[in-house]
């Protein structure tokens, strides 16, 4: 996801029914979600209700930094 402003986007983000987790790459925020197809309506229809401009939203396959970003939170609530 890329949407100005980020301040709104982050927000928009965090409270969306259906993620996961996100986290920041660059100017973009990196999603994990349940359903990707319906996620990425209600999240482009909540960022413009939000004031958000969004310029970016699309499915991206799982890299290797995810998972490795994945298992280690994972493991950081299993010890905490």
């Amino acid at each position: 996801v890329k949407a100005m402003p980020r301040r709104i986007a982050r927000a928009v983000v965090g409270s969306a029914t259906g993620v996961l987790g996100w986290r920041p790459v660059g100017d973009r925020l990196r999603l994990s979600v349940v359903n990707a197809d319906s996620s990425a309506a209600e999240l482009r229809t909540a960022l413009r209700e939000a004031g958000a401009e969004v310029s970016i939203l699309r499915h991206a396959k799982p890299t290797m930094e995810d998972v490795f970003i994945h298992n280690v939170e994972d493991q950081r609530g299993r010890h905490d």
